[in-house]
């Protein structure tokens, strides 16, 4: 948008398109580097920005959109495939179930995972392949289903005996 505004309560910003002011990063902590993008990890992480938001928002910091801010980030030409979004969207799956912060709806578990989460990858899938049988690739349903499937990675150890009911 155009209008300059406090983002609310549940809105972030996309990873390199925010800026903090050195002085409050040293105040209130830096970077978490056991998440997002650390090479030494060996696998594609996120949560280092929202870990960091969230911190910054839990001492009364508000986040402010500036739609006049310009902001250079280089981004290689690997990091714009349709496999690195993937990687990083069940990444992103993987990073919301270790925190819990999957919403947990009431219902039946298979393998202590919420059957309503396969349902969703099953829509998905079937979306995807249904896109794919008219000749056009449905990333939407792509990119929900490699989400949904880090939600299960990750997200199962925390679901195992719970009652969703």
């Amino acid at each position: 948008g155009e209008k300059e505004r406090i983002l609310e309560k549940d809105e972030y910003f996309i990873g390199p398109n925010w800026a903090c002011p050195a002085s409050i990063l040293e105040q209130f902590g830096e970077f978490d580097v056991t998440k997002g993008l650390n090479p030494s990890l060996k696998k594609v992480a996120v949560g280092e920005e929202h870990d960091l938001m969230e911190r910054l928002k839990s001492h009364g910091l508000s986040a402010i959109y500036l739609p006049s801010a310009k902001i250079r980030h280089f981004v290689p030409k690997d990091k714009t495939t349709i496999r690195h979004i993937a990687a990083r969207i069940r990444a992103w799956g993987f990073y919301c179930g270790e925190q819990e912060h999957l919403i947990l709806k009431p219902g039946r578990q298979i393998f202590g995972v919420p059957f309503w989460l396969y349902k969703e990858i099953a829509i998905n899938l079937f979306r995807f392949c249904y896109g794919l049988i008219k000749f056009r690739f449905d990333y939407k349903s792509y990119l929900e289903c490699c989400q949904q499937i880090g939600y299960i990675e990750s997200g199962r150890k925390n679901w195992i005996g719970k009652k969703f009911c």
